[in-house]
């Protein structure tokens, strides 16, 4: 226990030490209120009870670099552990932080000019308008009704995510059912999360194309987009029990959504949307991005077609 207590000290006081110097040489901003020491104190707390695939704590079995980045990629994001916005997995002797979808929003809510993000599954029965502007997909309107909503993703026709910013355009990705289903096959996750969660699974995949192709596209800190990189969602065997399965993180989050939503900070689900006001567009084409990993698709379909 001793060791481990030297350990956290080293490791954690390293890491706090890294950061100040980063904010000094103004290479590293945070959101309003974020304490950097709380939010790795509630890291190193999950991190003391994480276990790879046999049953080994992850701090007996991962190296100190690999922790002390997980640890920085963390409060570079600006990430709560506490409100389930990143999470840590055990790959051999290496832990990595990996970004929830909450996380994923909070973070691109940090970059400059960025108002706001939306994301919506649309339902079979759903009524859509949208439009294309440049290149680039315009939602102009999205009206559902409760009796819509299904129970797998058949039921799904596709998902969008649009990103407003504060001069009222908007940047946004839709993806098909097929694209979705051909993003699940390549992600080797338990599959039982998008069985459970069919739209949260789909407003997950959306949200994390849209964020990954435009953070990478924008001019915000380097160390920021190296993180935010450096957490995406990691591809592993299905069977894998390297950590809590993405089910029950969901069933807890879900949980503690509906007792405590307003103190964790999260969006309002929406069953209308009205951007017919917000259509101008940002000067960048909507495609998806080369780099496939993540599950992406070369191509940008229709959720009509």
């Amino acid at each position: 226990m001793a060791k481990n207590e030297i350990n956290e000290k080293s490791i954690v006081d390293n890491v706090q030490a890294r950061v100040n110097k980063l904010k000094e040489e103004g290479s590293i901003n945070f959101p309003p209120n974020y304490s950097v020491a709380n939010a790795l104190r509630s890291a190193w707390l999950i991190i003391q009870e994480t276990k790879d695939k046999s049953g080994r704590p992850a701090l007996s079995v991962c190296t100190k670099d690999s922790v002390a980045n997980a640890l920085l990629y963390t409060v570079i994001q600006g990430l709560n552990p506490a409100k389930r916005q990143i999470y840590y997995i055990v790959y051999g002797n290496q832990l990595t932080a990996q970004r929830s979808y909450f996380g994923t929003m909070a973070v691109i809510r940090r970059v400059p000019g960025v108002k706001d993000i939306i994301s919506d599954v649309v339902w079979k029965g759903d009524e859509i308008e949208t439009t294309k502007d440049g290149g680039s997909w315009v939602i102009l309107k999205h009206t559902s009704n409760i009796d819509n909503i299904g129970d797998s993703i058949e039921d799904i026709r596709g998902a969008y995510c649009t990103l407003i910013f504060d001069g009222g355009g908007t940047y946004t990705e839709i993806m098909s059912q097929n694209q979705i289903k051909r993003a699940w096959e390549k992600s080797k996750s338990n599959m039982s999360v998008h069985r459970d969660f069919p739209d949260q699974m789909a407003k997950r995949t959306v949200i994390n194309r849209a964020c990954k192709f435009f953070i990478n596209e924008s001019d915000d800190s380097d160390l920021l987009i190296e993180a935010f990189n450096a957490t995406g969602e990691k591809y592993t065997d299905p069977h894998s029990e390297q950590v809590k399965s993405e089910a029950d993180r969901l069933k807890d989050l879900n949980n503690e959504i509906a007792n405590n939503g307003e103190k964790l900070g999260l969006p309002s689900e929406r069953l209308a949307i009205d951007l017919s006001k917000q259509t101008k567009q940002i000067p960048v084409q909507v495609i998806a991005s080369s780099d496939k990993k993540g599950g992406e698709e070369d191509e940008q379909i229709s959720i009509d077609g």
